[in-house]
């Protein structure tokens, strides 16, 4: 990966580097992109979690009753398990008005995490308190260019 590739990630890996590991950091990616979210991980030594994939799609039609106290159950046992980046949060998010939204940020950045906790935002990043979460936003021009193979395999 040449440096230009990598340099969107410089904000992350300096907010990461003050942040403890016990606290978590919340990354708002201006567009969807799977693949920067997977090239995080792996870069911050992370556990790639993805909450639509592993746990929504397994409960099938009932998914719309899942609540986010439900969420938050799996993601507490992900991060007792490993630094984690957990990955479509927003999947169940989008289904909640934004103060139950703000009350389950705000939640993130009260506790003490067992390990790293990295959750990228791509649509409610604006909904971030800075007072309540860390939080960094990356600039759409600065994220490198995605591929059409990568467009495919991610949409």
């Amino acid at each position: 990966m040449t440096e230009t590739e990598q340099s969107w990630l410089t904000p992350v890996t300096e907010a990461l580097q003050t942040l403890p590991e016990s606290r978590c950091l919340v990354v708002d990616i201006p567009v969807y992109r799977p693949d920067l979210a997977r090239q995080l991980a792996a870069e911050a030594g992370l556990v790639f979690r993805d909450f639509r994939a592993e746990y929504l799609k397994l409960v099938g039609s009932a998914a719309e009753h899942v609540s986010i106290e439900a969420m938050d159950a799996w993601l507490v046992d992900c991060v007792a398990e490993a630094p984690t980046l957990f990955h479509n949060a927003e999947a169940l998010l989008a289904c909640h008005p934004p103060e139950r939204r703000a009350e389950w940020f705000g939640s993130l950045g009260e506790r003490t995490w067992p390990n790293r906790l990295v959750v990228p935002l791509y649509l409610f990043g604006s909904e971030i308190d800075g007072g309540q979460i860390a939080s960094v936003a990356l600039d759409y021009q600065a994220l490198p260019e995605q591929g059409l193979v990568s467009r495919l395999l991610h949409s």
